[in-house]
């Protein structure tokens, strides 16, 4: 797992503000995707930010098949 220094400073940026709370996580996607015939189907995972106070959500997929990491929670942010 490496996170770049550009995606650390964009998640510093994030605007902070004591009466709201952000929870948020990763999960696999409700969907089965085959991108090709032989390849066996598998379910997307997707990274989710959820204000408590105001109801925003916030979400990015991954970009492509594979193990999941803090990069893909970070890019939702």
């Amino acid at each position: 797992m490496i996170v770049s220094p550009l995606e650390i400073a964009r998640f510093k940026r994030l605007a902070v503000r004591s009466s709201d709370v952000w929870q948020g996580g990763v999960f696999r996607l409700p969907v089965w995707i085959q991108e090709r015939e032989d390849d066996p189907p598998y379910r997307p995972r997707g990274a989710v930010w959820t204000s408590v106070r105001t109801g925003l959500i916030w979400m990015t997929t991954e970009d492509e098949r594979g193990a999941p990491d803090l990069t893909l929670a970070l890019r939702a942010s």
